[in-house]
Parts: C-alpha cells; sequence; structure tokens
C-alpha cells in the first residue's frame, strides 16, 4: 500500500476554499475547558448535536463542575445525557474520569496546561478508558492549546474522494492514526506563514489556531458536503441544526449551491 504525498501548498489551497465557503469561527469548539472535555466524551460516536444538548442539561441539573460529575449518582447522570449513544457507559466514564481529574490535578485547565509537555499530557489521557487517540487530541487542541491535530472520519473521508494525492487512495482509511497525524501537522506546520495571514484566534498559538480551524473546516465539509452516502457535490449542502452559528449563513436557501471543493476533487469532479 503506497502512501500519498499531499504538498502542503496544496492543503492550504483546499483550506483557503473551504474557509472562504464556510468562514471562520475562532470558537468553533465553545465552551469552558471542562465543556470542552466532557463533549469530547460524549460525542464519541455520536452527532454532535446531541452532544451538545446533553451538556445543555447537565448544566440545567446542576451537574456544571467536576465535583458535580464526580459525585453524582451515576444512573441520574444516565439519563441526563440520554440519548447520547452509550450513555449508561458514557455516565460511568465520565464521573470516573472527573474523580480523577479531581484527585490528581483539581481542574481539566490544569490536567491540560500549556506548560505541560503534550506527550506526557498525551500518554496521561490515554491511560485513562474511554479516551482514545481522537479524543485525546480534541482535549489537548480545544481545551488545552496544544499543538495536536484531530484526526476523525471527515478528514479520511475527504481526502480519500478528493484524490491527486498519488499513492493508494484507500490509504486515508487505512493508515495509522498516527501518521496522518504526522502529515497534516507537517503540511500545517510549512505554510504556517499563510495560515496565519488568513486571521486566526489570537487567545491561541498560532499553530494551533491552524491545526484547529482545518480539522474545523474539515468537518464542516464531511457534515454538509461530503457526506458517507451520497455526497452533495453539486447541490446545497445538508442543513445543520437550527441556532449553529456555522449554518446561520451557509445553510440559508441559495446561500449554498454547492461543496466549494467540487472543482478540485475527483469525486466532485466525477459528479458534475
Amino acid at each position: 500500500m503506497s502512501t500519498p504525498t499531499p504538498e502542503p501548498q496544496r492543503l492550504f489551497d483546499l483550506y483557503r476554499r473551504l474557509r472562504d465557503h464556510f468562514g471562520y469561527a475562532p470558537d468553533w469548539w465553545p465552551g469552558s475547558p471542562f465543556d470542552i472535555f466532557v463533549t469530547a466524551v460524549l460525542v464519541q460516536q455520536c452527532d454532535w448535536a446531541t452532544a451538545w444538548e446533553a451538556l445543555g442539561r447537565l448544566h440545567e441539573s446542576g451537574l456544571s463542575s467536576l465535583d458535580d460529575l464526580a459525585a453524582a449518582d451515576e444512573d441520574t447522570l444516565a439519563d441526563t445525557i440520554r440519548p447520547v449513544a452509550f450513555h449508561a457507559t458514557k455516565a460511568e466514564r465520565l464521573r470516573s474520569l472527573c474523580r480523577y481529574v479531581v484527585r490528581r490535578h483539581g481542574s481539566v485547565a490544569n490536567l491540560l496546561a500549556r506548560n505541560r509537555e503534550t506527550p506526557v499530557v498525551r500518554g496521561e489521557l490515554l491511560s485513562l478508558p474511554g479516551i482514545g487517540e481522537e479524543t485525546a487530541d480534541a482535549m489537548l487542541s480545544f481545551a488545552g492549546q496544544h499543538p495536536r491535530f484531530v484526526v476523525d472520519a471527515y478528514a479520511r473521508r475527504a481526502f480519500m474522494r478528493i484524490g491527486g494525492f498519488g499513492g493508494d487512495r484507500d490509504w486515508w482509511f487505512r493508515a495509522p492514526y498516527h501518521e496522518l497525524h504526522d502529515l497534516f501537522y507537517d503540511a500545517i506546520r510549512a505554510e504556517l506563514p499563510r495560515y496565519g495571514r488568513c486571521g486566526l484566534n489570537s487567545q491561541a498559538p498560532g499553530f494551533t489556531a491552524a491545526l484547529r480551524d482545518v480539522h474545523a473546516q474539515l468537518t464542516e465539509l464531511g457534515k454538509h458536503h461530503c457526506l458517507k452516502s451520497a455526497p452533495r457535490c453539486r447541490g446545497q449542502g445538508v442543513a445543520g441544526w437550527k441556532g449553529y452559528f456555522h449554518c446561520v449563513d451557509h445553510c440559508r436557501d441559495g446561500a449554498c449551491t454547492e461543496c466549494p471543493l467540487w472543482e478540485v476533487c475527483e469525486t466532485g469532479r466525477g459528479a458534475a
């Protein structure tokens, strides 16, 4: 299985098209470090809207801190986050994770502090039940401002369909997580000044902000256009949920008529 070799310049050009289409949201993953920590667990094998609504119910129920979740009744917690996928298992894991963080660090911010070495924090996260590589990197990047790229199914699917990078297109689905992470990480770092000139969140380190937004743009692409089945290459993207900031402009009737990448995507050109 040969490995594709995407050029940093081309990745930036794809990013620029996505950003021109979807816009920029510096708080794309909103909330406090605690909120991001919790939703990173809730969203596993679950859609974002359901996870976000579950977080809202936790706050409404007075379960809005590490101490609250650590002391919560497990059945009550499970009922509160329902219909999140695997709500009973996630309730158990959340309570266990919060107890660990309270005992060892006192807060999510302390656990993910920028002055801690990224590999050390990542190793600690991966040692905890229910936290895999994607979840760990989401916590590190969005809650802790560590420079990690979040690899998910949206990114794998998009680049498999875009093509034109040489190598085996199936590699994008089969490649180990760390290989994909390093590929995106190195490509974004190589063009970092150009990402910076696009305007990024000044409250996060420039490299972390760029890594975050490339992930965010690919996620929006996957949710609106590059669907698992019946992708919307030459038609309006699937509308997001009401009130979601990325969808206020993008999902209006007539605002979006086609995928922003269709002209540079092998699958998109084939759908023309």
